[in-house]
């Protein structure tokens, strides 16, 4: 079992940096109308820009574990980034009305 969770700990920082970044850009493109997002019409600029706020939240938790390097006490810069994570669910629902 400390293997793996050992393994999750290296890995899930680079999933969270890589997932964000790849969010970021998928929904900066459907800003910029350059590529669309699946199922999302282009008049729907709420859904991409809760999509970017996603990533935005997702690499700064990602960065923040690598940078800190997983230390304890960075506690309310975590929940920043959670809260950022909630604002961007709370627009994708504002959107989806």
């Amino acid at each position: 079992m400390t293997r793996l969770l050992n393994l999750f700990v290296l890995l899930a920082p680079w999933v969270a940096l890589l997932g964000g970044a790849a969010l970021l850009t998928l929904a900066t493109l459907h800003l910029a109308s350059v590529r669309l997002l699946p199922r999302i019409d282009p008049d729907q600029r709420s859904s991409a820009l809760s999509a970017l706020v996603l990533g935005v939240a997702l690499m700064g938790l990602g960065a923040t574990f690598l940078v800190t390097d997983g230390a304890t006490g960075y506690s309310d810069v975590y929940l920043a980034w959670l809260a950022l994570a909630t604002l961007s669910g709370v627009l994708a629902a504002v959107a989806g009305r």
